[in-house]
């Protein structure tokens, strides 16, 4: 494992100039971190993978930060995002945690995990999305807001297509 973490770690150093971000991430995560909000990272990329990336493009590291060296079985099971609902002390009522996703096993993790999901189409056709069913489907992230926030949650604000 200390191999692949190597290697993985080396990937956005080396490669990432050609990789972009999506759309809207840095504007979501900007809103989520001055709000105060509590939000996290669940991923099926290694620890050294995903903070590469993390810091290739300077988007904050959450305190709640889930990577496939941490959980035994990855996504479609929904041990990363029962693990991070724990961490982010959200047990009971599972509807005040939104999932955001891109790929159809992600999606079905969040199902599984008794959250709402907004399924994003950056990664996968809109069928397979579809046939994953999220709650909710956008384009990508700059089809979603950080409205007020509060002591009973955030509001998220998702752009209807016309």
């Amino acid at each position: 494992m200390e191999y692949v973490l190597h290697v993985e770690g080396l990937l956005p150093k080396r490669y990432g100039d050609g990789a972009k971000i999506l759309p809207g991430v840095q504007d979501v995560i900007k809103s989520l971190v001055s709000s105060g909000a509590k939000w996290g990272i669940v991923t099926s990329g290694t620890s050294a993978l995903a903070d590469g990336w993390l810091e290739r493009f300077d988007i904050s590291r959450p305190d709640v930060f889930i990577t496939a060296d941490q959980v035994k079985n990855g996504k479609p099971d929904p041990e990363g995002y029962l693990a991070g609902r724990k961490a982010l002390g959200v047990d009971g009522e599972s509807k005040r945690v939104l999932v955001v996703e891109d790929a159809p096993a992600g999606i079905r993790a969040g199902n599984r995990a008794g959250c709402q999901v907004l399924g994003l189409l950056t990664s996968h056709d809109k069928k397979e999305v579809m046939e994953a069913a999220p709650k909710w489907i956008v384009e990508d992230l700059s089809k979603v807001k950080i409205g007020n926030s509060g002591p009973d949650g955030i509001e998220i604000l998702i752009e209807e297509r016309r």
